[in-house]
């Protein structure tokens, strides 16, 4: 990891709560697909939403939780609100969507 301070520390809490593999989207440090060897897509996005308070922290508004069930895009993401270029264009928090 090296996304920076806000991002490295959410993905290390991310790991603590269980391991995950992630997989910067775009170069942007902005969209993280997130997946498990333990727990299928929607298992792993129902285990971090309980958790997503302690995970993020006073950083709340900062970050987002997705779980894309339809493809192309189908899985779990991190979103960081601090990289985006239109941060209000998002809102932070836990989602679960049918696709994008």
């Amino acid at each position: 990891m090296a996304y920076g301070a806000l991002v490295d520390a959410v993905l290390g809490k991310l790991n603590s709560v269980t391991p995950v593999d992630e997989e910067e989207y775009d170069g942007t440090d902005e969209w993280f697909q997130l997946e498990s060897e333990d727990f299928s897509d929607n298992d792993l996005f129902y285990l971090l939403r309980q958790k997503w308070y302690p995970i993020v922290g006073q950083n709340y508004g900062r970050f987002a939780l997705i779980f894309c069930v339809q493809q192309p895009d189908a899985g779990v993401w991190l979103h960081s609100l601090t990289a985006s270029d239109t941060p209000s264009a998002y809102a932070p928090g836990c989602f679960k969507v049918f696709s994008w």
